[in-house]
């Protein structure tokens, strides 16, 4: 075992008895020390610690900055024991994070989605329409980006629908079915009378009328 290899397994020791977990780092730097050995260097320099970051051309900046922050950690430690390694600087590497894509989500797959819910099993018989409840006004109230710009469920009444009927005597099972038959109609787009086929009432929906219990 190289003086550097055992340099490292010391190092995670230490940071471990610490309390870090260190998955990530105790699988990328045993490949750094090799790729020292490679290079037929015994030391940490900058150079080789930025070849080595940004030796996967496909990696995110993400990655090859937390590879580098990895090698500056244990660059720091080892340079008590050895003064000719190089702690390379911070920043040396810009870390730039990019989102994801959103998946969004269909007409259609809402509305199976929405159905789907609505037959999960329960021993009471409440959670599918708990869940296609949730589902259906996370769709049609735009508290999530399901829906694609000018679908139907984006212009569906569908809020107006839901707060009408959570509104009533009859609470969260008479909302659920409203909610899980508005769903269904979706693909026809009889936005018209979907309305008419629930009766307006007076009172607005409050916070705890509209309160579920995902347990049930």
């Amino acid at each position: 075992m190289s003086g550097l290899a055992k340099a490292l397994e010391d190092y995670l020791a230490l940071r471990r008895a610490l309390g870090f977990k260190l998955r990530h780092t105790a699988r990328e730097l045993p490949r750094f020390v090799k790729f020292l050995k490679r290079e037929r260097t015994p030391f940490v320099t900058t150079a080789l610690a930025l070849r080595w970051a940004q030796e996967d051309p496909d990696a995110s900046s993400v990655t090859q900055s937390d590879r580098l922050a990895m090698v500056r950690r244990f660059a720091a430690w080892r340079s008590a024991a050895d003064g000719r390694t190089e702690i390379p600087p911070h920043r040396l590497l810009t870390r730039r994070y990019r989102r994801p894509a959103p998946y969004i989500y269909s007409d259609a797959e809402v509305v199976s989605i929405v159905t789907v819910a609505a037959s999960l099993p329960s021993p009471r018989g409440l959670r599918g329409l708990a869940c296609s409840t949730v589902f259906g006004l996370l769709a049609s109230t735009r508290m999530s980006n399901w829906r694609q710009p000018g679908s139907l469920t984006e212009a569906a009444p569908f809020s107006l629908i839901a707060a009408r009927n959570l509104s009533n005597s009859a609470g969260t099972i008479s909302s659920s079915m409203a909610l899980t038959k508005v769903a269904a109609d979706c693909a026809d787009a009889r936005w018209p009378d979907i309305e008419n086929e629930i009766p307006p009432t007076t009172a607005s929906a409050s916070a705890a009328d509209i309160q579920i219990d995902l347990s049930i």
